[in-house]
């Protein structure tokens, strides 16, 4: 049996579903935007028991998964209308229930990916010094709150880019806002006496003849150039096309062999068995590793090159092992 954690309307999860279904295997699903009002779970955290029981009845007892794979789960559907307080109070009850269950199966099944080890490789230092000591190329770097010290990393390069140091999406009384790697102008770089308020990540600008995503699924790589530069609004991070509505070309790419094991041992030292990499190819044809995100989307990248990334994914929870 095997679980897949993610929230009701996931399109990747759903594809991932029918492709399960398709090759025959048994699974279940734990909706975590219908937890606790629909999903009832029951732990025992000191013995072999537990059970799940979805929105349809279906219940399903731990002792019998193999694996888990856990894709973007939202926040708990906790009861609308309720003071804030108590909300508050009832959805950290559901953080630590869904806590010891991620706990629980770290110990017992195959799991894409522990939380633990995704909580440890969305360290971007991290990823940086790894992929460094691999022998990837990666840019100059300064991780800092301190105005002073940014403007003497930025005086260093012709041009820098500053890019969050956590995820890029975030919500603000209901809205969702996303913050992109930016190329600090002069204006930005007079405004840096912002900077005391919340560190950030300063990077040297690297040069691209186009970006690649590279997506690692177990021991299978599947490596794309995104022809960023193709429109300047996606020149310095591919994702603003899809904010402008602009449709990149995208392309297999043949991947240097060296890079290709440089960075499947990355993902092994993150203890990773999916991840998306990004990195650069320089117009000299050079590889500079830009990041690891441990739960990068990969649906788009599917859609527009046909790669067997859901089905290749899904083999791999079958099988439940690397």
């Amino acid at each position: 049996m095997i679980l897949l954690i993610t929230d009701t309307r996931n399109e990747t999860a759903n594809a991932v579903a029918a492709a399960l279904q398709g090759m025959g295997a048994r699974w279940a699903r734990f909706n975590r935007d219908a937890f606790p009002e629909q999903v009832r779970l029951s732990l025992d955290p000191a013995g072999p028991g537990g059970c799940l029981v979805d929105e349809d009845g279906c219940r399903t007892g731990l002792e019998a998964l193999r694996a888990a794979w856990v894709w973007h789960p939202g926040p708990f559907g906790i009861a609308p209308g309720l003071p804030p307080g108590q909300s508050g109070f009832l959805a950290q009850a559901c953080r630590h229930a869904f806590r010891s269950l991620q706990a629980l199966l770290e110990e017992r099944c195959f799991m894409v990916n522990p939380g633990s080890r995704e909580d440890r490789a969305n360290d971007k230092g991290l990823q940086l010094r790894l992929a460094r000591r691999l022998g990837l190329q990666v840019p100059e770097t300064l991780v800092t709150n301190c105005p002073e010290a940014a403007r003497a990393f930025c005086a260093r390069f012709p041009e820098v880019v500053f890019k969050a140091l956590n995820p890029p999406q975030f919500q603000d009384d209901g809205e969702v806002f996303w913050s992109s790697t930016q190329l600090l102008s002069a204006e930005d770089l007079q405004a840096l006496e912002g900077l005391r308020h919340g560190p950030g990540i300063f990077q040297n600008r690297v040069a691209k003849r186009f970006d690649l995503r590279v997506t690692l699924v177990g021991g299978r790589v599947f490596p794309v150039a995104i022809h960023s530069q193709a429109d300047p609004e996606s020149a310095v991070d591919f994702r603003r096309a899809w904010a402008h509505g602009i449709r990149l070309r995208h392309e297999v790419h043949d991947l240097d062999p060296r890079v290709r094991d440089r960075c499947l041992e990355l993902a092994r030292e993150l203890g990773l068995a999916y991840c998306a990499m990004d990195l650069a190819l320089t117009p000299a044809g050079e590889c500079v590793f830009l990041e690891v995100n441990p739960s990068g989307q990969f649906g788009w990248i599917e859609q527009e090159t046909g790669l067997p990334i859901t089905w290749t994914l899904a083999e791999l929870l079958a099988r439940g092992n690397l």
